[in-house]
């Protein structure tokens, strides 16, 4: 079987220079909004929360529609183009 696939869109927030950033996240037919992401951490924190969610394992998981392909584990959260998007 293939890995759990993720995809991240990112909500506004009050300032971009804060380190927590809030994102929505779709995993099949589910959807979490308002998914807290720490900047200043590494995104395998990010995956642990995701596997509080959806039960997948952290090694099982590929996020996905973030710039420069699937997150890796030690990504740049800088590099990868998470930033709030304004609201409709």
């Amino acid at each position: 079987t293939g890995a759990a696939k993720s995809r991240v869109q990112a909500p506004a927030r009050a300032s971009a220079a804060i380190a927590m950033i809030s994102v929505n996240v779709k995993w099949g037919k589910q959807k979490f909004d308002n998914i807290e992401v720490d900047t200043s951490e590494p995104p395998m924190l990010f995956k642990t929360q995701l596997f509080a969610l959806t039960g997948v394992p952290v090694e099982r998981q590929k996020i996905m529609g973030l710039k420069g392909g699937p997150l890796k584990d030690d990504a740049d959260w800088a590099s990868v183009g998470l930033k709030p998007v304004r609201p409709a």
